[in-house]
């Protein structure tokens, strides 16, 4: 599927295939696959709080914490009380032994 898009100019630039693309990749557990995908999408049509978080829940199964943070920080900028967004960032600070962090996260999800 990937050669198809790389070798077709017109479906390169086709942002649906690189995200549907990306969810089979990350259908099959290639979520190291998927998070290069998911870059060319937004590459494309820019970022938006729905893939920021994708983006930081790909990245934190990839154990880029930085990169998660980040992306789910620009999310709880706008919407501190974000549900999804809270709970993937009580789940990265218990994984990395900040309990009090990871409780608070908890507690506004």
């Amino acid at each position: 599927f990937e050669n198809d898009l790389q070798d077709d100019p017109n479906e390169q630039d086709d942002p649906v295939k690189w995200f549907d693309y990306a969810k089979f990749c990350l259908g099959y557990d290639m979520t190291e696959k998927a998070e290069l995908l998911m870059h060319k999408y937004i590459g494309i049509v820019g970022l938006d709080s729905r893939l920021d978080l994708i983006m930081g829940a790909m990245n934190l199964q990839n154990g880029k914490n930085k990169e998660a943070s980040q992306h789910l920080h620009s999310i709880l900028e706008q919407d501190w009380e974000h549900i999804q967004a809270n709970l993937l960032m009580g789940f990265m600070y218990k994984a990395i032994g900040r309990p009090g962090l990871s409780r608070k996260h908890f507690a506004i999800a």
